[in-house]
């Protein structure tokens, strides 16, 4: 076997040298990761959450972007709750005309029973007096109707 020329050889170690020389800058090269990307041998699951509000409404302002991370607690978004605060001032209002109704309603029982117990003592007077005949018994007979009445509405009001 005839041996090859020393040019050919020379060639080929050149090249060879060349080739490996560029293999490894090509590797440590396209190992080398950007300080802003994490490396590592693993597996990463996502879990994708949907978030839901208690009451519907329309959101009036986010506090994030789509791909933030955040944190446990953090406001993630406000809504708009002008029509909720309606609501909760006008069930304030009916809240207040209902304790002003009972208000009003104790009152009125209170003076209810203060004529009761005045018609009462009116007719308790009046008796003895129309028995001994010092009044007239139409007088009597009135204060004991008007006793007998109001005794009657205390019990239907």
């Amino acid at each position: 076997m005839p041996k090859p020329p020393f040019k050919l050889v020379a060639i080929i170690i050149i090249i060879s040298v060349i080739a490996v020389f560029s293999w490894q800058s090509w590797q440590q090269n396209h190992d080398q990761i950007p300080s802003d990307f994490a490396s590592g041998n693993g597996r990463i699951e996502a879990d994708q959450v949907d978030v839901t509000t208690k009451y519907a409404g329309r959101v009036k302002q986010l506090f994030v972007q789509e791909g933030d991370l955040v944190t446990v607690g953090q406001i993630l978004a406000t809504m708009d709750t002008s029509a909720l605060d309606a609501e909760l001032a006008q069930a304030q209002a009916q809240l207040a005309q209902t304790h002003a109704s009972v208000i009003e309603g104790e009152a009125v029982i209170k003076q209810r029973e203060s004529e009761l117990k005045l018609a009462r003592l009116e007719n308790e007077r009046v008796l003895p007096l129309a028995q001994k005949g010092s009044i007239s018994q139409s007088s009597a007979d009135q204060k004991q109707t008007v006793f007998d009445v109001k005794r009657l509405n205390r019990h239907f009001h």
